[in-house]
């Protein structure tokens, strides 16, 4: 008789099926959010939450959504200087 325990038999090596039926609940790590993303792009601070909210549940989705906030954070840098750039030269120019 083979022990409920045990993973193998002892005398031939085969798998037994304990411990199968019984699963830890793990979320099926989801595809990214179109949403999540759009959201994380406008609102990069709300997208690094999002990133550390689904980091350890849904490490794909968490991925996407941090990749966004920084996609985000540099587009809005990058409109902040040519703002501050075109004013510095319209004020120059009058």
């Amino acid at each position: 008789m083979i022990a409920d325990s045990a993973p193998t038999c002892p005398k031939c090596g085969a798998r037994q099926n304990v411990g199968y039926d019984i699963l830890p609940e793990i979320e099926i790590d989801k595809d990214p959010n179109a949403g999540l993303n759009i959201v994380s792009f406008l609102w990069p601070l709300i997208g690094l939450i999002l990133y550390i909210a689904y980091n350890d549940k849904s490490p794909r989705r968490a991925k996407s959504c941090g990749k966004w906030a920084i996609v985000g954070t540099i587009v809005g840098v990058a409109i902040v200087t040519l703002v501050v750039i075109l004013t510095g030269v319209f004020i120059a120019s009058i």
